[in-house]
């Protein structure tokens, strides 16, 4: 984090620069056409609501523009074209944490071996069966997952909690609200390691010769809600007052919020396909991975419908 620079803090506002997207892919291969990892995301239960999109940006990124990046991007997403003439949604206020990138090996899921989570052959260990929001669990990986009081809550290190790798593993792990676990862990590294793949580049560093990850901004979206503006217009483009403040909150998350967009009413941003709202499922996911070199944005999400 830059010293002296608030996490979200947008700087110049009047000088607040607009991104042009270009959709490059949604949901297409390589990751969701193979085969097996089909079959695995019927089985999990997130077939129909486990998204990628990836899409092209211009300008450069802007570090001390986040929550102005952020909020474009999900409207250039949400705003889908299919929607009646006139009527234009955009994101009106988000929030957002920042996340790591610097996981190169499945070794990082040696810790469940260790705490006891998995047997040494790869198999789940069993707990009693419950339900935590919606999420109905039977082994101490998913129970550990989803439950912030599970006493196996420290077999994933703080550090670790805060990578990427972390988040999609969980995704997937998690999975949808109609979900048949699977009882060994292979199922969700090899998926895990597949999407990680799909989301960031690995270079090799010109001085060590080593592999590394190359340049991204990560993002965990903890929160988003939209407004339809039936006259077709960006209040915020229309409106500089209603420019986009951010702040921090008493969690460490980023608040980012508009104006009241131009009326037409608030609406879940989960109608939208692209985050979670206030009152959406905290097993709903959004993670925005930012390529700086390749000027790429990729964006997983998840919506999570519990069964009962």
């Amino acid at each position: 984090m830059t010293q002296g620079l608030m996490d979200g803090q947008d700087v110049l506002p009047s000088a607040r620069v607009h991104y042009d997207f270009k959709m490059t892919r949604e949901s297409g291969d390589p990751f969701f056409d193979q085969k097996e990892i089909k079959e695995s995301l019927r089985q999990w239960g997130m077939e129909d609501t486990l998204t990628l999109t990836q899409v092209q940006f211009c300008p450069t990124f802007m570090v001390h523009e986040e929550t102005t990046f952020l909020r474009q991007l999900l409207t250039f997403i949400v705003d889908n074209p299919t929607k009646p003439r006139g009527t234009k949604t955009s994101v009106e206020s988000v929030q957002w944490e920042r996340l790591k990138c610097t996981a190169m090996s499945m070794d990082f899921f040696n810790c469940l071996i260790d705490k006891g989570i998995v047997s040494k052959t790869g198999n789940m260990r069993g707990c009693f069966p419950d339900v935590f929001d919606g999420v109905t669990v039977s082994d101490k990986l998913r129970e550990l997952l989803v439950n912030p009081d599970s006493e196996n809550a420290d077999a994933f290190s703080p550090a670790q909690q805060e990578e990427l790798l972390f988040h999609v593993f969980r995704v997937l792990a998690v999975g949808g609200g109609v979900c048949q676990p699977d009882d060994s862990l292979e199922p969700y590294t090899k998926a895990a390691k597949a999407l990680y793949k799909d989301l960031v580049s690995v270079q090799k560093n010109a001085s060590t010769g080593k592999l590394e990850i190359a340049a991204s901004k990560v993002y965990r979206v903890t929160e988003a809600s939209t407004a339809n503006n039936h006259n077709g217009n960006d209040a915020s483009k229309n409106n500089p007052e209603s420019a986009i403040s951010s702040s921090e909150g008493s969690n460490g998350a980023v608040v980012g919020s508009d104006g009241d967009g131009g009326g037409g009413g608030m609406s879940s941003f989960w109608k939208g396909k692209c985050a979670p709202s206030e009152s959406s499922s905290p097993h709903s996911t959004c993670l925005v991975v930012v390529d700086l070199a390749k000027k790429r944005a990729s964006v997983l999400r998840k919506e999570f419908l519990p069964f009962w």
